[in-house]
């Protein structure tokens, strides 16, 4: 029964903290480092990521949500190039 105490005791980690956001301090949220982006070099190719999502935030809006009305309105402008169109007119006679 030691030897397992002993066993366990050997293949687990003991962290000692005074508070739980002293875990978190120490974890690096960017593990890949990038070329800081106030440098030249750095500069320019975020800068076009930035120019793509701006040009294509309306188009990608568009196939998203906004397809639905554009196809509602294609099936009423089809029903109404299909439906039949009676015009019943009648002729008054004239006046005096």
């Amino acid at each position: 029964m030691q030897d397992a105490v002993t066993a366990a005791a050997l293949d687990s980690t003991e962290l000692r903290l005074r508070d739980i956001s002293q875990l978190f301090n120490t974890l690096d949220p960017f593990p890949f480092r990038e070329p800081h982006p106030k440098r030249a070099g750095a500069l320019v190719p975020e800068s076009l990521v930035i120019v793509g999502w701006v040009v294509l935030w309306r188009p990608v809006e568009m196939c998203l949500y906004d397809w639905l009305p554009v196809v509602r309105r294609r099936r009423l402008y089809r029903r109404l190039a299909e439906s039949q169109v009676t015009v019943h007119y009648e002729t008054s006679p004239a006046p005096g």
